[in-house]
């Protein structure tokens, strides 16, 4: 059980890892600033969000790894800065890839500046936002399709 406060849309039992362990409560900051940014991308988005995958203890991340999964060694979730998001179908408004440029957009004009890294994993799978800065400040991102 966590004692973390929900955000606007979000609860901290949907960021929980996969094994049952909650997002750690010492990291009220990290919390903030990744519920935050998640609360951000879905008004932008305008509907619900179904947290995939948010904070990840190593030990699940290394098996997902030896599983063939294709999570970083190194990946953000482990420090509770990331989130993997899928749009809840709404009709006409179902992509991946549409709330992925939904979310380009707004970065570009400046809604998102807690936004650090953005991935795009398939058009019907989800994506990747993290709160962690490159050292340069731009925006990290990739694409597995």
């Amino acid at each position: 059980m966590s004692t973390l406060p929900p955000s606007q849309f979000f609860d901290p039992k949907e960021f929980a890892c996969r094994d049952g362990t909650w997002y750690p409560e010492a990291w009220t900051d990290r919390w903030a600033l990744l519920s935050g940014l998640c609360d951000d991308v879905r008004r932008i988005w305008g509907g619900p969000l179904l947290v995939v995958s948010g904070y990840r203890t190593q030990i699940y991340n290394d098996k997902l790894l030896a599983s063939g999964h294709h999570p970083a060694a190194n990946s953000e979730h482990i420090q509770g800065n990331a989130a993997d998001l899928r749009p809840v179908q709404i009709p006409g408004r179902d992509t991946v890839l549409e709330l992925h440029e939904m979310i380009l957009r707004a970065y570009d004009v400046g809604q998102l500046p807690t936004l650090g890294g953005l991935g795009l994993y398939g058009p019907d799978a989800w994506i990747h936002v993290d709160t962690m800065k490159a050292a340069d400040g731009h925006l990290r991102r990739w694409s597995l399709r």
